[in-house]
């Protein structure tokens, strides 16, 4: 489940109190026609602009699941606990940084011990990240993502290869 972006990392402006969104039409892929969601949720951030509690239920009302966020002191985040209730499933995640304030490392962990993962993050001397290599909960290597930038900064490759080194995805940026 992909959970949205913060307001934090979508650069928005301004003091974001809460966000409340219903019925609303997506596309999965460009030309599909659109397809409306009935689940309907809120998110709540702080004076800061960090969100630090989200929602979503089902079209009948019932909880489908909700997600807390915790910040360091540096305004980084620094863990999310992610509850669905269908499931009866929590899942905890971690974040580690560099004196830089790099995230360095991920470690997702679930309450029925179903679903664990670690993501080691990568940079390069200008602070691009360059390597996310990717661990299931015994530590053998699941999948690695390589991002390759120009002299400008600009990223200019994406490549996704899985646990036996093959390429999945390659996207080459212009």
């Amino acid at each position: 489940m992909q959970i949205p972006l913060t307001a934090y990392e979508n650069h928005l402006l301004g003091q974001v109190k809460s966000v409340t969104y219903r019925d609303y039409e997506f596309s999965e892929e460009a030309g599909d026609s659109s397809k409306k969601l009935v689940d309907s949720g809120y998110n709540v951030y702080d004076k800061k602009g960090r969100l630090i509690d989200q929602n979503e239920y089902f079209a009948d009302k019932r909880p489908k699941w909700h997600c807390q966020y915790r910040y360091d002191d540096k305004n980084k985040p620094a863990e999310w606990t992610f509850l669905i209730f269908d499931d009866n499933m929590k899942s905890k995640t971690t974040f580690k940084y560099d004196d830089k304030g790099n995230k360095i490392e991920e470690v997702t962990t679930d309450s029925n011990k179903v679903y664990t993962r670690k993501t080691v993050y990568k940079y390069d001397d200008k602070g691009n990240e360059t390597e996310a290599n990717i661990f299931d909960a015994e530590g053998k290597l699941k999948q690695s993502v390589n991002y390759q930038y120009d002299q400008k900064g600009y990223q200019v490759a994406y490549i996704d290869k899985g646990s036996e080194g093959k390429i999945n995805i390659k996207l080459v940026c212009a």
